[in-house]
């Protein structure tokens, strides 16, 4: 409560006066089993010690700040508040005593506190239902009580502590939805809230479902309900369910394009692309222009042996727009896919002749003509596109692979060493190295890759008496830590393989066979839960990886999880059907 009386306050005081004001983030990030989680700090019992706040002005641009203690107790809550400046100097304490029934008179004498403070005197508040969004002060309390839950997995980008159940949150904002099923806040916080737990697997499906329908039940005409449901059996592989409520949205919201995609999307996943087209076209009808269904469109006629139907597609489109260098593009691809490559080349050069920009054209060209060979054009594209993006790192990744391709990867090194001087993403990073090692290392780079095939061959001792060496030389090279993983694994040597495991997750987190050798390290000695628990945070990084998804199954089962090992199996058994060997596995787990 006291977390979400602040950010409210200063939402609304920010509104008022136009400006930016800071607020303290009430987080702690944590190491655990080496991934990185946040905890709520819950507020003290008592004001915080000046000195502890001078500490943080003198840290930050601030010449002062706002300092509060909220209380509760069988009467009511109050709150105590007080400015404090760099010197430690204590001005205008200020007690505000808060019901429920007087909720937003203290939340508006708040407000003018903050922007009092701010220096701006007799600031007009609005109505009540133009600033809080309802009448009711008890929904607008259970709002913020569940919105506290929202906030928590937004900020911890669903890095929320193991223990954290959303279930309080679903069931204060049910409450707010019920208390008013008009305002939209809690209903549409709910539905955010379901959506963020289902991506980031926080809580149960169950939770989650039954938040939803509830949340229905209340605002039974609402189409984003059902399109929120739909979006979740979906995420569950129950994609019959899911079309089943992407078809009830429809006739509560007839002119949105996304419900007919979406059920589009849910019929190609059942083996129905006759109805997917139908209601791809129909979203497509509706959609303004550039008309994005088109691409779902475009993919399902590929999948169905139609691609040749593709590039009238995107011809619309260009008639409709001869400035839409997206539609440019994608008609030269769906040529050159349907073995007119001489007619999508022409389509790509009158591009770049016609088009007021050109960019996108030969950012999507260059790729296109290194792998056909035209090495010399390729990297002029990549050039033009780097005087225009110059610290684009997926650009500049590109370039440099394509100046390894083209003869001259002594150049790649300082395209590789200034992209290191980036904010680049973890896994991006750990492929520029790899590629750094492999330009500028290239004997070290292959005497990884002989090991490699040593341990295929069954000569893990000789594999290992090669490896230990070049960790001296090769320690940021994710390959060669996956390589001794892998060796020490198969050597039984557990330990060692745990913490080569280890090292290969923090150079790439998105390795998906760091995870299986740290899992299989762990279940070596015994440990079955930690490689379990291992596991399910892979699962959540690399949301869409089977291999993972496969072994958090068999470790579930392991550890006496069987539901989970089945709802697991039943969500895997779609992508898995070309392998009939993984099939049996399913078939174990399921029983």
């Amino acid at each position: 409560m006291a977390r979400q009386l602040s950010h409210f306050a200063v939402e609304y005081a920010q509104a008022a006066i136009q400006e930016q004001i800071g607020q303290v983030n009430y987080m702690a990030q944590f190491d655990d089993q080496g991934a990185t989680r946040y905890a709520l700090v819950n507020p003290s019992e008592e004001l915080n010690e000046i000195e502890m706040l001078t500490q943080l002005l003198e840290q930050s641009e601030f010449d002062s700040l706002i300092d509060g203690l909220y209380r509760e107790s069988e009467l009511g809550s109050e709150l105590t508040v007080r400015t404090v400046n760099k010197a430690g100097e204590v001005s205008n304490e200020h007690a505000i005593s808060i019901t429920n029934a007087t909720l937003f008179t203290a939340l508006r004498e708040l407000v003018t506190y903050i922007t009092k403070a701010a220096g701006h005197e007799n600031v007009k508040l609005e109505g009540d239902m133009d600033l809080f969004g309802t009448d009711n002060p008890e929904a607008f309390l259970n709002f913020m009580l569940g919105f506290d839950s929202v906030q928590y997995i937004e900020r911890a980008q669903g890095q929320v502590v193991r223990e954290f159940t959303p279930q309080s949150g679903f069931d204060a904002l049910q409450s707010a939805v019920e208390s008013d099923a008009d305002w939209e806040a809690p209903f549409l916080s709910l539905l955010n809230l379901a959506r963020m737990c289902t991506a980031a697997r926080i809580g149960t499906a169950e939770i989650i479902e039954g938040a939803l329908q509830k949340a229905i039940s209340v605002v039974p005409k609402d189409a984003r309900g059902y399109f929120a449901l739909g979006e979740f059996y979906g995420a569950l592989n129950e994609h019959q369910k899911s079309a089943e409520m992407f078809e009830k949205a429809i006739p509560l919201d007839e002119d949105e394009p996304a419900l007919y995609t979406r059920l589009g999307l849910a019929q190609m996943n059942l083996g129905m692309p006759a109805n997917a087209e139908r209601n791809f076209r129909k979203a497509i009808d509706r959609e303004l222009e550039p008309k994005p269904s088109t691409q779902y469109l475009a993919d399902m006629l590929v999948s169905v042996g139609r691609g040749h139907e593709v590039p009238a597609l995107w011809k619309e489109r260009i008639e409709a727009d001869d400035q839409n260098a997206d539609a440019h593009v994608r008609l030269g691809i769906a040529l050159i896919n349907t073995d007119q490559a001489e007619e999508g080349e022409k389509v790509f050069d009158n591009a770049l002749e016609n088009l007021e920009d050109a960019l996108v054209v030969k950012r999507m060209y260059a790729p296109y003509l290194a792998q056909k060979g035209d090495m010399d054009r390729a990297l002029d594209f990549y050039e033009d596109c780097l005087d225009v993006a110059p610290t684009d790192p997926g650009l500049m990744y590109e370039y440099a692979q394509t100046l390894v391709a083209a003869n001259r990867g002594f150049e790649a090194p300082r395209v590789l060493r200034d992209m290191l001087q980036l904010q680049l993403e973890p896994n991006l990073r750990a492929n520029v190295l790899a590629t750094l090692v492999e330009t500028d290392q290239p004997k070290r780079a292959e005497a990884v890759q002989l090991a490699a095939q040593k341990v295929e061959e069954g000569d893990v001792e000789g594999a290992l008496r090669e490896l230990r060496p070049l960790k001296t030389w090769l320690g940021d090279y994710w390959k060669m830590w996956a390589v001794i993983a892998n060796a020490y694994n198969a050597a039984e040597e557990w330990r060692d393989a745990e913490e080569a495991a280890v090292k290969l997750v923090d150079l790439y987190p998105g390795c998906e066979p760091a995870y299986i050798e740290y899992a299989t390290a762990l279940a070596g000695q015994e440990r079955h839960e930690e490689a379990y628990q291992a596991l399910a945070v892979a699962l959540n990084r690399i949301s869409g990886s089977a291999a993972i998804g496969l072994n958090l199954a068999m470790a579930a089962k392991k550890i006496g999880r069987d539901d989970e090992a089945k709802m697991l199996a039943g969500q895997l058994r779609p992508a898995l059907q070309q392998r009939p060997d993984l099939i049996q596995v399913l078939d174990q787990l399921e029983k």
